[in-house]
């Protein structure tokens, strides 16, 4: 059986930016939203105060609409239920408080660490997402979580595991590996995770897999050369990627991450800030390919990446403002 047909059944398998999903992944605004405030909103990276219960709702109907379009219930994957029924595992409980411990040595998780295995799983998970307890410990709440894309990238059969640029979001990245490597829906996955070496930042904002044989990463203030040099390595050894482009984007946050900027419509358009990925001159589109030997890749840079792509993919591709 093909490999993207293999992970097509646990819905892991991207090679378009335009195809229809199969399934998604989310996670609708809880408790963790009602926790923001003025006061710590920017710690937060919130620019503004959401009203939860408007938030919900809006997030239960678009997963409402993506159940009545495919006239399917399964094709939404919540992340709050997944964690919950990964947490009824103790395996998976020991290894989320080991990994959140070492995630955010600051806050001195140690002293309390055996408190936190006496947990029950609904507290834990409690605690997980709004960072609140009756333990003598407390940390900042998740309201960050329902952008659920910054986590990973799924590329081909593959899900490179995403490190965030920013600490407020360093736990989310401990729940989404607890669910990947402990719930039973994803055990065939579990050779087909990418994982970064510490100290780079990758999020999956930045990735996009505009064709089965290219992939494009943004280096952006969200994705450090480190995570993309090392994501390119692991791609050309563990996938069918032939090309990828590492697109330099200014590191501010009007311009977040790659598709803030360049967006695919259709195989063939794409919407784009003309001012970023319009100009001429060489710098900001590098293009990567493998060489044959492990861990080691060649380099070009190019002039404009609309005829970079429009060369490796084989047609036309129209920029539209």
């Amino acid at each position: 059986m093909p490999a993207d047909d293999r992970a097509a059944d646990i819905g892991a398998c991207i090679s378009s930016e335009t195809a229809p999903l199969r399934r998604v992944l989310v996670h609708t605004p809880g408790a963790e939203m009602d926790l923001v405030s003025p006061e710590n909103r920017e710690a937060l990276l919130f620019e503004d105060i959401l009203f939860t219960g408007t938030a919900r709702r809006e997030h239960e109907l678009m997963c409402a609409l993506f159940r009545m379009v495919t006239g399917r219930d399964d094709v939404v994957l919540h992340l709050r239920t997944l964690l919950a029924e990964t947490f009824e595992q103790e395996e998976a409980r020991a290894g989320f408080i080991e990994q959140l411990c070492r995630a955010e040595p600051e806050r001195n998780l140690t002293a309390v660490e055996d408190d936190l295995h006496r947990l029950s799983p609904g507290d834990l998970l409690s605690f997980a997402l709004t960072g609140h307890t009756e333990l003598p410990v407390k940390m900042p709440p998740l309201p960050n979580l329902f952008f659920t894309r910054d986590l990973a990238a799924a590329v081909r059969d593959h899900i490179v595991l995403g490190r965030t640029a920013q600490a407020a979001r360093s736990r989310e990245g401990v729940l989404l590996r607890t669910v990947l490597r402990h719930h039973p829906a994803f055990d065939e996955l579990s050779d087909r995770l990418i994982e970064l070496p510490e100290g780079v930042t990758l999020e999956g904002g930045d990735v996009l897999v505009p064709h089965p044989r290219v992939v494009l990463i943004g280096h952006s203030q969200r994705s450090s050369f480190g995570g993309v040099m090392a994501a390119a390595r692991a791609l050309f050894a563990q996938t069918p990627v032939e090309h990828i482009f590492a697109v330099e984007i200014p590191q501010r946050r009007s311009c977040m991450h790659l598709d803030t900027v360049l967006t695919f419509a259709a195989p063939d358009e794409c919407v784009v800030y003309p001012p970023l990925l319009e100009r001429a001159g060489f710098g900001y589109v590098v293009h990567l390919t493998p060489t044959g030997a492990e861990g080691r890749f060649e380099t070009d840079m190019r002039p404009t990446l609309r005829h970079a792509l429009q060369e490796v993919m084989g047609h036309e591709i129209e920029f539209i403002p």
